[in-house]
């Protein structure tokens, strides 16, 4: 027979309090239907959503238990384990819908008013102190591993942030310092540098909004999140302001050299020439790299619903690289693809240590069929790429002994 229980809702502030919401403000006790006692807190959770009806899509939301605390579902196999571990009574309230106020993701309209903001506001990277901004953020995660000091988010987060002080240091305070009347190819190269370290900031900015709910009761994390997004907002205002220039320095540089051309069907083919290669050139890297990231994309939606995080930033990790390697790589260069070979080989590397801490997080239980399956054919389509960039090697190599000869 129907059983029925009581649920409420909680509010995640931006500060990292957690606020009981009345039925004014969209809460309240409310009487949730128990069909039976298989149900899981997976279906718990979908139930509250559906009393609850009126939260915006956008906001995350988990379960809390009685105590106002986070609910950890691996922990229970049905809602009745949960209620027969605390004895708790159907007529009081027993489980908590927390709505977060963060919203899981950027508008693209946002996005597009931040990209004008930093063309216009370009000014403001120039006043920004990232040195300031990098020590206190240095500060915090060292407290927050002293509070937590075996958790491996913040293990990760603590080796990201230890980098980024490093290139603050050595690529984003002297391309701050430049100007426009500074040395062209010095400008170039340090932009150069930034963009090559970028996905560093990403993939922070990632671990910082994914994991601010398993957090939410130390309110340094949230303080930490602020921190940091401010501090990623004067990094792509400084990115673009160099990136404006360069790319108008090119555009002008170019003009001058088409000008300098003796007729216009010198001009044509001039022209027509380096296109042809450039789009065969293109295509052929798209061909190379097309099954690598096809798979890993498939990899991350895998993960996404297992409560893997850091497996699933090194996939992301992964992504951007390989996507870096699609647009740079020179297959008519020895050297390029030696580079190329490397940085697959280091994604290989990493993948499988990650895999192998997953495997042994579950001695005892079988691994998951859907990640098994899956990375066992990202290692193969791998495995198939290096085999690729070999052969091309090796069509280089006799040409350049040749030249040698």
């Amino acid at each position: 027979m129907s059983k029925k229980f009581r649920c409420g809702r909680l509010l995640l502030t931006r500060d990292g309090r957690i606020k009981k919401l009345d039925l004014g403000n969209g809460g309240g006790t409310r009487i949730c239907d128990w069909p039976d006692d298989s149900m899981t807190l997976d279906g718990v959770h979908n139930r509250l959503l559906a009393v609850f009806s009126s939260i915006d899509k956008k906001h995350q939301t988990s379960l809390y238990d009685f105590q106002h605390q986070p609910l950890d579902i691996q922990q229970f196999k049905t809602f009745t384990d949960y209620m027969n571990k605390y004895g708790l009574n159907r007529n009081s309230t027993v489980v908590y819908l927390c709505t977060s106020e963060f919203i899981n993701e950027i508008p693209k309209s946002k996005e597009i008013e931040l990209e004008s903001l930093s063309i216009t506001q370009s000014k403001s990277s120039s006043d920004y102190s990232f040195i300031n901004t990098s020590n206190d953020l240095m500060n915090n995660i060292r407290e927050l591993m002293n509070q937590h000091p075996s958790d491996k988010i913040l293990i990760n987060l603590f080796e990201n942030l230890c980098l980024i002080h490093g290139y603050v240091y050595s690529i984003i305070l002297p391309l701050q310092q430049l100007s426009e009347q500074s040395n062209e190819s010095e400008i170039t190269l340090y932009l150069n540098n930034l963009n090559n370290i970028y996905e560093i900031f990403q993939s922070t900015k990632l671990l910082l909004h994914d994991n601010i709910v398993s957090f939410c009761q130390t309110k340094l994390f949230p303080i930490t999140r602020s921190l940091f997004f401010q501090f990623h907002n004067n990094i792509k205002i400084l990115r673009n302001r160099w990136s404006k220039y360069v790319e108008k320095k090119n555009q002008v540089n170019t003009s001058i050299t088409l000008s300098d051309t003796e007729t216009d069907s010198q001009e044509k083919s001039f022209k027509q020439k380096p296109r042809k290669q450039i789009r065969k050139q293109r295509g052929k890297n798209f061909i190379l790299f097309r099954s690598i990231l096809k798979w890993f994309h498939y990899l991350v939606r895998v993960l996404k619903n297992k409560r893997l995080p850091l497996f699933r930033l090194c996939v992301t990790h992964a992504i951007e690289k390989v996507k870096s390697l699609q647009i740079r790589i020179n297959l008519s260069d020895e050297a390029s693809i030696c580079q190329a070979k490397k940085v697959i080989e280091s994604i290989k590397n990493q993948l499988n240590r990650k895999y192998h801490e997953l495997e042994i997080d579950s001695t005892g239980s079988e691994p998951d069929p859907a990640i098994h399956k899956t990375q066992s054919s990202t290692m193969r389509v791998i495995r198939a790429t290096l085999t690729s960039l070999y052969r091309y090697q090796t069509k280089i190599s006799p040409q350049n002994q040749e030249k040698t000869d």
